[in-house]
């Protein structure tokens, strides 16, 4: 059934799955954590910047994502970047959360705002490009 048409636009009852995304979002933890694990003893190893740290910490976050979302979407049927996005809304908010208890105080500079908007859209391109792998295999 249609909820809303207009024009170019037609928008279809949506079924999300929920249980996928939370499988995606743990995996998307996994990984991440792993992937610093490893990240961490390199620092300790080897002479590293910060600022270095804190681009590699950050794109192992968006590749954490885009990997959940991407094992997301090859157990679904459509949707693939709707579910996606809806992972990397997941994920920021659970680093939110992680990040509050963990400084104990709450500040959403240009950094974090970036970083939100970077995972939301690595689990939709990552969503987008499982869909379209499964249908080839």
């Amino acid at each position: 059934t249609t909820l809303f048409r207009s024009g170019f636009f037609m928008a279809e009852k949506s079924k999300i799955n929920i249980s996928s995304i939370l499988k995606g979002v743990v995996f998307s933890y996994i990984v991440t954590f792993i992937l610093v694990f490893i990240l961490s003893i390199v620092y300790y190893f080897c002479d590293m910047s910060d600022k270095l740290m804190g681009i590699a910490v950050f794109a192992i976050g968006g590749l954490g994502v885009f990997l959940g979302a991407f094992l997301l979407s090859r157990t679904i049927s459509d949707k693939g970047m709707l579910h996606g996005g809806i992972l990397g809304v997941i994920y920021c908010v659970i680093l939110l959360i992680l990040s509050f208890f963990i400084n104990m105080e709450f500040t959403m500079g240009k950094g974090m705002i970036i970083n939100i908007f970077s995972y939301i859209g690595s689990g939709m391109l990552g969503g987008i490009i499982g869909i379209n792998n499964k249908k080839r295999v």
